[in-house]
């Protein structure tokens, strides 16, 4: 089963506002649903959000996100003991 998430969990992800988000969704640049209604939210497939945002270069000024691809924490020295 698909994992789907808001655009406020998306623009998370991305490290966009919810409307960048949004616009790239009604652009075509991100795949993504909206529910019916005129204020319908958008939900996108996470993993897909997460494979675009591997590929989107970090905003200027953007903090860089701690966990690395593996998924551990580079400033945790607790990795760097255990394998000493």
């Amino acid at each position: 089963m698909t994992d789907l998430i808001t655009a406020e969990a998306a623009s998370q992800i991305l490290r966009r506002s919810p409307r960048t988000v949004v616009r790239w969704a009604e652009q075509g640049r991100l795949a993504g649903r909206k529910l019916p209604g005129s204020t319908g939210t958008w939900l996108f497939d996470a993993q897909l959000v997460r494979a675009v945002a591997q590929t989107i270069p970090a905003k200027r000024g953007a903090p860089e996100p701690l966990a690395t691809a593996g998924g551990q924490d580079p400033t945790d020295k607790r990795t760097e003991e255990a394998g000493a």
